[in-house]
């Protein structure tokens, strides 16, 4: 597949449909729908200059991320070797805002990459775009991958060339390919590959595990495919193509009516075809008519309900509450349960989508830490990872059910303190170590010494 004279790119359709999302997230909607924007700059029934981007999309791809990764989910290892060297690779990796990139990625492409880079201790866990990701798949079987790869295209001395990754257990080859038209040309070889590759990089490097160290996160998908589903995919394309057409026409019309055409007696237009506007006043006889604006009834009600139905659409296709992308209508909930079942659909979407992510990011971590610790992958355990829905806490609400459920026995103080605390293991056994030791009565030797409430005379008496 990538290899010469082989198609640049590969999988064109995918990599298309790849842009075409990132323009709607973008905003550049102007190149999304290019041939809408197109006809209208030549249909003489329209300017086609007007033209709205409504960012929809990027409602639609963030208010998941957020709700899954913007309170990132607490990652930890029961073992304090493990949980050690991830906590260093989380910090130089900027693991959280890593985490939200990959999320946002997924979300828009339909498809996410992690890469586990680098050797020893110096290990970091990196987002890769999913159009230089280019699997080898079986003919067989759509899910086993026969191989990987990453590929892209740059300038190098005045040509283009394709640069490839090739990504097999314990190893990654360095190749670079000339770019002749849409095809790859001759394979790059000898000192000029060096100098396509720069200082440092070789040819071919190991990299101390028994399989690939790149993890693919679809968003969703479904059982005969490989490769995701982007969030803004579907029929909601054609919603957010008819959204914008919809509400530029109404600023086009508004337009018109800002500077309308006049009409009135001829005799009011000078010899060089002007009429003076700024007059006061403008006389006329008999039966001549009255200069004035032409204007038209343009039903500017109906074009807002259909702005709006198509925007309800937008919302209940995309399975997001309007509540979380600012329609608040004067609403007020009482308790969190209350705002949470307001969510429903949102949540469900999110909880979809973080099925796939939970299973990619133990495969990283997991691949990470056994590369920083020098431990083979299979010897190396998964990590225990904590999810949080990014919604305000109603901490009133939550200590008293967590208080009533320690009470019955149904939760331990570990497992309380860990969810209202949004802390991993170590912290919390830290915590009840801490409350126990408050709660613990003094020893005898710091306890307040008996007062002595007798007098001299009954000690004599006694």
């Amino acid at each position: 597949m990538l290899e010469t004279g082989a198609q640049w790119p590969p999988d064109r359709e995918r990599i298309e449909g790849y842009r075409r999302f990132e323009c709607l997230y973008r905003g550049d909607h102007r190149s999304a729908f290019k041939e809408k924007v197109a006809s209208l700059l030549f249909n003489k029934g329209g300017d086609g200059l007007t033209w709205l981007a409504l960012d929809y999309p990027r409602t639609i791809v963030d208010i998941p991320a957020d709700l899954l990764v913007g309170a990132p989910p607490v990652i930890s290892y029961e073992d304090k070797t493990l949980n050690a060297a991830w906590q260093d690779i989380a910090e130089r990796s900027r693991f959280d805002a890593c985490l939200l990139e990959l999320a946002q990625d997924k979300g828009m492409r339909g498809d996410a990459v992690i890469e586990a880079r680098g050797l020893g201790e110096n290990v970091l866990i990196e987002p890769k775009p999913a159009y230089c990701y280019f699997p080898e798949l079986s003919l067989d079987n759509v899910r086993e991958v026969r191989g990987e790869a990453l590929a892209w295209s740059r300038g190098f001395e005045g040509m283009t060339v394709v640069r490839v990754d090739r990504y097999t257990p314990g190893k990654i080859s360095r190749e670079a390919y000339v770019l002749d038209g849409m095809k790859m040309g001759r394979r790059i070889i000898g000192a000029q590959l060096s100098r396509v590759l720069g200082p440092g990089v070789p040819e071919e490097s190991r990299t101390g595990v028994e399989r690939s160290t790149l993890v693919h996160v679809p968003n969703t998908r479904g059982s005969n495919d490989f490769f995701g589903r982007s969030d803004l995919g579907g029929g909601l394309v054609t919603l957010f193509e008819e959204v914008d057409e919809r509400l530029s026409q109404i600023v086009r019309i508004l337009d018109k009516h800002a500077s309308p055409k006049m009409a009135g007696p001829a005799n009011l237009i000078d010899q060089d075809g002007n009429v003076n506007l700024l007059a006061d006043y403008f006389g006329v006889s008999g039966n001549q008519p009255v200069p004035q604006y032409l204007t038209w009834d343009a039903q500017l009600i109906a074009a807002f309900e259909a702005y709006k139905a198509v925007k309800d659409e937008i919302f209940r296709h995309s399975q997001i509450s309007p509540l979380l992308a600012g329609y608040v209508n004067g609403a007020s909930y009482d308790s969190g349960r209350a705002y949470k079942m307001q969510l429903a659909p949102t949540l469900a979407k999110t909880a979809r989508k973080g099925l796939y992510l939970d299973a990619g990011l133990r495969e990283a971590v997991r691949l990470a830490v056994a590369i920083y610790t020098g431990k083979s992958y299979s010897d190396t355990p998964a990590p225990n990872i904590r999810w949080r829905d990014g919604l305000p806490k109603d901490l009133q609400e939550m200590a008293t059910t967590n208080g009533q459920r320690i009470e019955k026995g149904t939760l331990s103080r570990r497992s309380a303190i860990m969810s209202e605390m949004d802390c991993d293991e170590a912290t919390a056994d830290n915590e009840i170590a801490r409350i126990d030791a408050e709660n613990k009565p003094l020893a005898p030797s710091l306890m307040a010494p008996e007062i002595n409430t007798s007098t001299p005379e009954h000690e004599a008496l006694g």
